[in-house]
């Protein structure tokens, strides 16, 4: 199950980390309304700034064999935009 933190410095920036294990490897990047839905009461996005995602294998442990997803994202929400 994927974990999405995230944090909303005053409606000027919202940064999340999106976070899951998952047993095969991507073959499509996460996309932005899978993060936007674990964030509570998320603002609509007016400028994108990052959107990157890794998968990486995991080799050890008890997830080994599985694959490591993560996602971080940046935007500026829409209230912010009005303003500028």
């Amino acid at each position: 199950m994927a974990e999405v933190k995230f944090h909303i410095w005053e409606g000027k920036m919202v940064h999340a980390v999106y976070s899951d294990v998952v047993d095969a490897a991507l073959t499509e990047p996460v996309a932005l309304a899978d993060i936007l839905k674990d964030i509570e009461k998320a603002p609509a996005v007016a400028e994108l700034r990052v959107l990157r995602t890794s998968c990486k294998e995991i080799i050890a442990g008890e997830n080994a064999g599985k694959y490591a997803v993560r996602a971080v994202l940046r935007y500026v929400p829409e209230a912010e935009s009005e303003s500028l």
